[in-house]
C-alpha cells in the first residue's frame, strides 16, 4: 500500500521528459488534416505538448472545471486534454469521437 502515495500522471509523461533534456524530441507524428507541416505531417516534441497542456491546462483552471467528458477522434488534443485533467484534478471520462450519438444512446438501454 501507498498510503502517503502520490502520482501525478501528467508530470509523468511530459514534465520530466522536459527536465530530462528531451524537450525536442518528437512525442508525435502522423498524418493529420487539419494542421500541417509541409510534408503534411504533424510533428509534436515533448516541449510542444507541455506548451499546449500548461495553456489548456491555465483555461480550465480559470474556466473552475471539475469534471468533463472528452469526446474526441484519436488526435494529440485528445491527450493534452485528459492530460489538463490530470493536472488539475479534474474528474475526467474519454469517449472514442468514431462512435455516432446514435450509437452512445444505445449502449444505455
Amino acid at each position: 500500500m501507498f498510503e502517503a502515495g502520490k502520482l501525478n500522471v501528467s508530470y509523468n509523461c511530459l514534465d520530466r521528459h522536459v527536465k530530462a533534456g528531451r524537450r525536442d524530441k518528437q512525442l508525435f507524428s502522423g498524418l493529420v488534416t487539419v494542421r500541417r507541416t509541409k510534408e503534411g505531417f504533424l510533428t509534436m516534441s515533448f516541449w510542444i505538448m507541455s506548451a499546449n497542456l500548461q495553456m489548456f491546462s491555465k483555461i480550465w483552471v480559470l474556466l473552475k472545471v471539475t469534471a468533463v467528458c472528452i469526446y474526441m477522434p484519436m488526435i494529440p488534443e485528445l491527450a493534452i486534454a485528459m492530460l489538463a485533467c490530470t493536472r488539475i484534478g479534474a474528474i475526467h471520462s474519454i469517449v472514442f469521437g468514431g462512435f455516432s450519438a446514435e450509437a452512445l444512446r444505445d449502449m444505455n438501454s
